[in-house]
């Protein structure tokens, strides 16, 4: 085999391994948690909303961990994923922004919800994009918005693991007659939903009571 012919093979494979990469995305699902200090902090009230499930109160007290410790005792009893997700320090910021409506917090601290709840949260990066460029602050600052911008990021219907979600083409969500869409992209191997949100597909949250999906954008009811 002549030299020519190889270094064309040899470019050849280059350029293909390149063109392949440049179709895997880079998900940007690590930064830093965003300042909320200057949000008003919400009245913890119970609201008259109705919700698809049972949300009074657990029968036993939930073993809550909160953001900055490292205390995990007790895991014999079954864990919310109230009591999971502050470990993703990841998602720390809407954690921060879910803490403000009461009704969720119930619903997410009872390991026994039935059925259980899928959650998608956005990343601190999506949720700085969201604060500081899309008018987010102005938004959380409602409690009507702040209850309605939380149940759009839940579906109420069980768990739905990222093949199921492969599988469907939008899905209900507990904000009243509003769905997402949901696409699976097989060249670029990415799950996208509304169009453009990327689902991260092989981290999770799980708890008893649910699973939590991280995403790189926040999520918007479509008009």
């Amino acid at each position: 085999m002549s030299h020519p012919l190889l270094l064309t093979l040899a470019l050849f494979f280059v350029l293909a391994v390149l063109a392949t990469a440049q179709l895997v995305p880079v998900l940007d699902f690590t930064n830093p948690p965003v300042n909320l200090t200057d949000l008003d902090p919400a009245d913890m009230t119970t609201s008259d909303t109705n919700y698809p499930f049972e949300v009074s109160n657990p029968t036993t007290t939930p073993f809550i961990v909160f953001q900055g410790t490292d205390d995990y005792s007790n895991p014999s009893t079954p864990q919310s994923l109230l009591d999971v997700l502050p470990r993703d320090k990841s998602l720390s910021t809407f954690l921060d922004v879910l803490m403000r409506d009461s009704d969720i917090v119930k619903i997410i601290s009872n390991p026994a919800l039935d059925p259980p709840l899928t959650l998608f949260s956005p990343t601190n990066a999506a949720m700085k994009h969201f604060l500081n460029e899309e008018g987010g602050r102005a938004i959380l600052r409602n409690e009507q918005k702040l209850k309605e911008f939380l149940q759009y990021h839940i579906a109420p219907a069980g768990k739905m693991s990222i093949k199921q979600l492969k599988e469907r083409s939008d899905f209900d969500t507990m904000l009243a007659g509003k769905k997402v869409t949901v696409k699976f992209h097989l060249l670029r191997r990415v799950l996208v939903l509304n169009g453009y949100c990327n689902v991260n597909q092989t981290e999770k949250v799980e708890a008893a009571n649910g699973i939590a999906h991280k995403i790189d954008a926040v999520l918007k009811p479509r008009e």
